[in-house]
């Protein structure tokens, strides 16, 4: 029997699975670890008899962020793979075969972006083009696209540690209706002004933290695990179609 042409596909986002399981059990044991933060109290300014939540980080670790590079880019080469493997179905080169991910459906359109896909049978540049692969389509490819470019070309990603706090917290002396959501991140002095409390509070209390993405635009504020899990869900539903459509 052949050799399976859409095989490094489906090894690409299997290895990514075992990344994002990793960054989300790196996130998960950080933020439980009560020693990687402290729970801070002060006069509030702009109410004498209330007290502002800060809460001072540790670093993030950076096994973390390097393993979630890991994943970005092995999820983004599952996807470059499965168009490599498409015109090998047909015994054909996939030379200058890429999977094209887009600004806009106008980008999408352009020879420039097409010019990825020349080589590929009809049916399957339409498979290409109902995956949607461009900002205002399926922004997951959208977003894994830009996130893996900023890992690999700038900076890692995040570039700052971000803390967030899902949903209300609940301790004796706490308002919830003076809790700020978003947490007011401070990257000069790494803490996070979560609350405004009064007229006392535990600095003892664990917070319900989780990391979440610091980029503009991309998903910020939302814990990075559950987003890694939406572009795994996505690749491999992508990769999975293709086979069943393509290679069955």
């Amino acid at each position: 029997m052949a050799a399976d042409p859409l095989r490094g596909a489906t090894l690409k986002y299997q290895w990514a699975t075992k990344h994002v399981h990793e960054v989300g059990r790196l996130a998960f044991f950080f933020v439980q670890d009560r020693g990687n933060y402290s729970v801070i109290a002060e006069p509030n300014p702009a109410s004498p008899d209330e007290l502002l939540v800060k809460i001072k980080m540790n670093a993030v670790p950076d096994d973390l962020y390097l393993t979630m590079g890991d994943a970005l880019y092995n999820l983004r080469s599952a996807l470059d793979l499965l168009a490599c493997g498409l015109p090998r179905l047909k015994g054909k080169s996939n030379n200058g075969i890429y999977f094209p991910i887009c600004d806009s459906k106008t980008e999408f359109e352009k020879p420039e972006a097409q010019r990825k896909i020349r080589k590929l049978t009809p049916d399957a540049r339409k498979f290409i083009e109902r995956c949607q692969p461009y900002k205002g389509g399926d922004d997951d490819l959208y977003f894994l696209h830009r996130l893996n470019i900023r890992d690999k070309h700038k900076s890692l990603v995040p570039s700052r540690p971000h803390i967030g706090i899902p949903g209300p917290i609940k301790h004796e002396g706490l308002n919830p209706a003076k809790i700020f959501t978003p947490s007011l991140w401070n990257a000069a002095d790494q803490t996070i002004t979560v609350a405004s409390v009064g007229p006392s509070v535990d600095t003892e209390v664990k917070m319900p933290l989780v990391i979440t993405f610091d980029e503009p635009g991309v998903f910020e504020g939302e814990p990075i695990y559950l987003v890694l899990l939406k572009f795994l869900k996505t690749v491999t539903r992508i990769v999975e179609s293709a086979r069943q459509e393509f290679y069955p």
